[in-house]
């Protein structure tokens, strides 16, 4: 395995296997950088994370604490990290700590995780606001609710996701809760994508990481934020926590 973390570390890691077995070079290559040309092996910061095909590893998430770990779990977030283009250190820092956040470091993947209508109408609007029952299960509110590790939210959301991304009727049809069972990385990285975080994590400074973070969050959910003040802080602990994971 090429355990290494920056390209000039990786580049002398493949260089060590072609002088152990010189027919393995092109397998430990093409694991390291897919099909990067030679020539942008240096400064290569979109795979400084890349070790034999994977950004995060299973020992990576239960060194952060991540519930629930399992080999489909770690092969979806590496295929949700490539897909969505979260690949330097920065940006996977980012994404997991608001994961995190909003899942309960991966415990639940809708944002109503006991599946009360009432309970999720209360929490929303406000106490006494219950629809009928018979509206909350077919209503757009409810089904179409947070959904997914970064909670993708709205009919709207949900009907660009399934035309641009899946193409499964499931989506419409269960709304949050096919999210939830088949797609919570992939939502998340769907969300960060159309929200353009990449391109806001790589214009932070990171010299202040807390002020960083405040930044991501704004995007992620301010408005809840504003009201809970504890969210905020936990964020920018979990970034922190990657930090010491994944660190530059």
């Amino acid at each position: 395995m090429v355990n290494a973390q920056t390209p000039r570390e990786k580049r002398a890691a493949v260089n060590r296997i072609l002088s152990e077995r010189q027919g393995d070079f092109d397998a430990a290559y093409s694991a390291a950088y897919g099909d990067k040309a030679a020539g942008q092996w240096e400064n290569d910061e979109k795979y400084t994370l890349n070790s034999m095909g994977d950004y995060v590893t299973a020992d990576q998430l239960k060194a952060f604490g991540w519930q629930n770990v399992n080999d489909n779990v770690v092969k979806d977030l590496n295929d949700t990290l490539k897909k969505y283009d979260i690949t330097t250190p920065a940006r996977i820092r980012h994404f997991l700590a608001q994961c995190a956040k909003e899942s309960g470091k991966g415990q639940w993947t809708t944002e109503l995780s006991e599946g009360d209508p009432y309970e999720y109408f209360e929490n929303k609007y406000g106490r006494g606001k219950r629809p009928d029952l018979g509206n909350v299960d077919e209503g757009d509110g409810y089904k179409y609710r947070g959904g997914g590790y970064i909670q993708m939210t709205g009919r709207d959301s949900y009907q660009k996701f399934h035309d641009k991304e899946v193409n499964d009727p499931d989506i419409m049809l269960r709304g949050a809760q096919a999210i939830a069972e088949k797609y919570p990385w992939k939502a998340a990285g769907y969300w960060w994508k159309n929200n353009n975080m990449n391109k806001l994590v790589d214009g932070l400074k990171g010299e202040d990481k807390d002020a960083d973070v405040d930044k991501v969050t704004d995007i992620v959910n301010y408005w809840t934020d504003r009201e809970d003040p504890e969210s905020r802080s936990d964020r920018k602990r979990y970034y922190k926590e990657w930090y010491n994971v994944i660190p530059d």
